[in-house]
């Protein structure tokens, strides 16, 4: 059987998964490309929407005609193969080595290249602000490239997890352009940290700022005001773990 309604139920609620609210709801989310779903654990996947009737797999396999797949694309130039996910949860413990902080990172463009650097650098855990961006945005997603499916994450409030770091005697980093940030190239790599990077636009709050034992700055030219967020993060982290 091949799906050709637009208003068919099945549809209809694999498209509703765009939106957050209905993402929070269900505990589910949608991916497109054979990449993707190559890398994400089949035993999350409810089920796959594919105009390629050859296609099998170990879940079910939903097949469509083009005008569908289209409505279900979450791209403009649509992968034959879109899936429904359920969302899995990660445990923050605090017996790691290295923790990424995001606070407020609100761009999921941002996101999705932070969450690759953190893949590369060997970050244990990516801790997100509660009003950062929602992690099963696509273009996160898409924009981590499958280190989404390889990272841990949590969405946790960042003032207790630094408490609870501290305890743990994990040296806190924030990045941040300030009279009193010291030099990355200044501040000797340690074995075990934190580092937090901020909103795009405001930076790290002060209340996340003075909670932190050191503040670092990348220097560079003063023809521009600053870096990129998802840039500045990756150049920290390769100095941190090299």
């Amino acid at each position: 059987m091949i799906i050709t309604s637009l208003s068919n139920k099945q549809i209809i609620y694999a498209c509703s998964l765009k939106e957050k609210k209905y993402r929070d709801r269900e505990n589910k989310y949608l991916i497109e490309g054979e990449h993707l779903i190559a890398m994400a654990n089949p035993d999350t996947i409810e089920c796959l929407f594919t105009t390629d009737l050859t296609f099998q797999a170990n879940y079910p396999v939903i097949y469509v005609n083009q005008e569908v797949l289209q409505k279900l694309s979450l791209t403009k130039n649509p992968q034959n193969k879109i899936a429904i996910l359920r969302k899995t949860e990660s445990t923050l413990q605090y017996d790691k080595k290295r923790y990424l902080l995001l606070d407020n990172v609100s761009d999921p463009g941002n996101v999705g290249s932070i969450i690759r650097s953190a893949l590369a650098f060997q970050i244990d855990y990516v801790i997100l602000s509660k009003n950062s961006v929602d992690i099963y945005n696509d273009k996160v997603i898409r924009g981590s490239q499958g280190a989404f499916f390889k990272t841990k994450m949590v969405y946790a409030d960042l003032s207790e997890v630094i408490f609870l770091l501290k305890k743990q005697q994990i040296p806190v980093y924030a990045s941040t352009l300030n009279e009193n940030s010291k030099k990355l190239m200044e501040v000797l790599p340690p074995s075990s940290f934190a580092l937090i990077v901020g909103n795009e636009g405001q930076g790290i709050s002060n209340e996340i700022i003075a909670l932190a034992d050191q503040c670092i700055k990348i220097e560079h030219s003063h023809a521009i005001d600053s870096l990129n967020v998802s840039v500045a993060t990756a150049i920290m982290l390769y100095h941190f773990v090299n």
